[in-house]
């Protein structure tokens, strides 16, 4: 856990329900927060199975039952509509958190491009009262960081999806049909 993922989680939430989860405040996560992770977990076991078609079969009976049952409702009561918000929480604040730590860790290892971003953002603003989201899109050197740290550290926390151009392809030495495959493309399951 970093402070960079308390305080985007509470951003947040500040935003999407006009108040903090109390992250900072408790330099731990808010219990609705651990079940977002928990669900995180749950997904990425099940992708990581799914390279394993002959035990697939088996998964119901290999998952500890209590991440089975944070795995999702089956039949959503308003509390649990209210809680499937984490469809906008988990991209929102997870990943600017992954993106926050990744660019402040290979601007730290890289003086001379802190040095020459911190130049760029230090002239074109006089008061921090200019700078807000449309003036911040015209530093080219701090677009160009944020999108070499994305590239190097993704922050998107499974596979992203492809997309099988039509007429199909060979993706990992096996045909796939044109379309959506699966992310992130796994093998097929009988």
């Amino acid at each position: 856990m970093t402070r960079f993922q308390l305080l985007t989680f509470d951003i947040i939430g500040d935003l999407e329900f006009g108040e903090p989860f109390g992250c900072l405040e408790t330099l731990d996560y808010h219990p609705w927060v651990k079940l977002i992770f928990d669900s995180i977990r749950f997904v990425s076991f099940s992708y990581a199975l799914a390279y394993y078609p002959s035990i697939h079969r088996i998964v119901p009976y290999i998952i500890p039952n209590a991440l089975a049952a944070k795995a999702g409702p089956h039949n959503l009561s308003d509390e649990e509509l209210f809680g499937n918000s984490s469809t906008l929480i988990v991209p929102s604040s997870e990943t600017t958190a992954t993106v926050l730590s990744s660019v402040t860790w290979l601007l730290l290892r890289n003086p001379e491009i802190m040095s020459e971003l911190v130049s760029e953002i230090r002239s074109s603003f006089s008061d921090v009262s200019e700078i807000n989201f449309t003036s911040v899109r015209q530093l080219k050197y701090l677009l160009a960081c944020l999108n070499e740290a994305m590239r190097l550290f993704p922050p998107a926390p499974t596979g992203l999806a492809r997309i099988v151009p039509k007429g199909g392809d060979m993706i990992d030495g096996r045909w796939d049909a044109g379309g959506v495959c699966k992310s992130p493309c796994l093998p097929r399951i009988a």
